[in-house]
């Protein structure tokens, strides 16, 4: 619930991959299950939240991170992270 005396803020910034440099799209970005965001082609998100909002941020291959909203750095670094996949038998 927002109180009245609350302000609303738009932060943003761009998400890239911490290994090679290259913009991650389509990451997640949400302050709530309800209030969100993806980052664009280039990495970019802007999203509104008050600045105690937690902002939370997930891509399938890379380390989740979690920033409070008024701390946002303007890049964010993502670390790439591997998944053990279970062994799969095909079979005719």
């Amino acid at each position: 619930m927002i109180l009245a005396q609350e302000k609303l803020d738009s932060v943003g910034a761009v998400i890239r991959d911490a290994s090679t440099g290259e913009p991650i799209q389509y990451a997640n970005v949400y302050v709530s299950p309800t209030c969100g965001t993806i980052s664009n082609d280039d990495g970019e998100f802007c999203l509104q939240c008050l600045p105690t909002d937690s902002i939370r941020i997930s891509c399938i291959g890379f380390q989740r991170l979690s920033y409070r909203a008024s701390e946002l750095p303007a890049t964010i670094r993502m670390r790439p992270i591997s998944t053990q996949l279970r062994e799969l038998t095909v079979r005719d």
